[in-house]
């Protein structure tokens, strides 16, 4: 099982629209979820935040590929600009 976080390089600059990606691939597939900085006023679950609703999916990934034995593999990549 390989965890994957990828973030823009103007991620912590809260004044720039930056973005954070996470993804887990297992054995049985992949799965990713997104985040950014975007518009306050978009910020709620059925709009800019919606990947949200993945994360719960995601973990039962992560936890049925524990189970099975994979290898936790973490790597972080922070885009270029």
């Amino acid at each position: 099982m390989k965890i994957i976080t990828i973030t823009s390089p103007d991620y912590d600059c809260p004044e720039e629209d930056g973005h954070l990606t996470t993804t887990i691939e297992t054995n049985d597939g992949s799965k990713s979820a997104s985040f950014g900085h975007g518009e306050p006023e978009d910020m709620y679950l059925f709009r800019d935040l919606n990947d949200a609703y993945d994360i719960a999916p995601m973990l039962k990934m992560a936890y049925e590929a524990g189970k099975r034995g994979e290898e936790l593999i973490e790597e972080s990549i922070k885009e270029e600009e």
